[in-house]
């Protein structure tokens, strides 16, 4: 498994062993190996973004609320209006702002199928 060297989960998330959790008990040994070697590879790093863009409490929050604002009114709206094909590559976040900015480059460079 080729790993990256320049993404978020390498500088903040170095790889460590991690327990199983319960409901991998059940599974055979390949799956849970290869279960293992994904979570140990991808650990949750969205807060240690928050944390190293805005050291200040103040801008901090602020900028979690705008991140969670954001995220609350994309999904609502995407809701409403029916919006499909979302997903990470189709999601980015604004490291000023903390926003999310929805984007669709099938879209952007006319590559959509009518």
């Amino acid at each position: 498994m080729a790993r990256r060297t320049s993404s978020s989960h390498t500088a903040f998330a170095p790889l460590r062993p991690a327990a199983p959790p319960r409901y991998l008990l059940s599974l055979t040994a390949s799956i849970i190996m290869r279960i293992q070697e994904i979570t140990v590879a991808f650990q949750p790093v969205m807060r240690r973004f928050f944390t190293e863009k805005f050291a200040m409490p103040e801008d901090w929050f602020e900028r979690r609320l705008a991140y969670t604002r954001s995220a609350a009114t994309s999904s609502i709206v995407g809701f409403i209006v029916g919006l499909g094909d979302r997903h990470p590559q189709n999601i980015l976040i604004d490291t000023g702002s903390a926003e999310l900015v929805h984007i669709d480059l099938g879209v952007a460079f006319d590559q959509v199928r009518g």
